[in-house]
């Protein structure tokens, strides 16, 4: 069933796209697949910029474990020779991803989806097995990983844990967002930097406490 998914999620991007997979130019934002993605702009990752600096990252990292991010760089490039084919099956692993580790969040923000109740699955936290055992399958392969989209992340238990085990034992380039809006222990922050992060948001949405009040419920 996933593999008649990806393939007519493939054959979809491929009708759209105007060169596939190529590296972007320089008149444009994003690859042609993301652009013709239904996603909305402000939720894709491989905008240029974003994608050559992520590249650039991983090259830093090679000497620390060359066996490894070279098996990266060779699946990159199996990805993209893939695209410029126009191949309805690929022959490689993701690259760039994304795993949800938390539905829930603890605030209700005016403009979010979650937070207005418009999405009706399933809430709750990914089980840190079941993230183990994505990485095992992915990680060798994977540049860049986000660790949340419809949920506060830091909201797991066990989210330094998972930060830890992709940066450390996959030399993943891990992201995650948050409010912030919670306690949060001196040594929950220090781990947190422990943890290897790469990249961190805090969602502060005004400056004026009134206006954040209204905001942020």
């Amino acid at each position: 069933k996933n593999n008649e998914i990806f393939s007519n999620t493939r054959k979809y991007l491929l009708e759209k796209m105007k060169a596939s997979g190529k590296f972007p130019k320089a008149d444009k934002n994003c690859f042609d697949c993301c652009l013709s993605c239904p996603v909305a702009p402000g939720q894709r990752f491989h905008e240029k910029n974003d994608y050559y600096f992520k590249y650039r990252l991983m090259l830093k990292r090679f000497f620390k474990n060359p066996l490894l991010i070279s098996k990266k760089f060779n699946n990159l490039r199996k990805l993209i020779s893939c695209a410029n084919k126009k191949r309805i099956k690929i022959d490689g692993f993701p690259a760039f991803a994304n795993i949800d580790v938390s539905t829930i969040c603890n605030i209700r923000c005016m403009e979010c989806d979650v937070g207005r109740g418009k999405y009706k699955y399933a809430r709750g936290f990914m089980d840190f097995n079941v993230y183990q055992d994505i990485l095992k399958e992915i990680g060798p392969y994977l540049f860049y990983l986000e660790l949340y989209r419809y949920g506060e992340p830091l909201l797991h238990k066990d989210i330094l844990k998972m930060i830890e085990l992709a940066e450390k034992q996959y030399n993943i380039l891990v992201k995650i967002s948050t409010n912030f809006a919670m306690p949060l222990s001196e040594d929950f922050l220090r781990g947190i930097v422990k943890s290897g992060l790469s990249f961190l948001i805090i969602g502060a949405d005004d400056i004026d406490q009134e206006h954040y009040k209204k905001y942020r419920k």
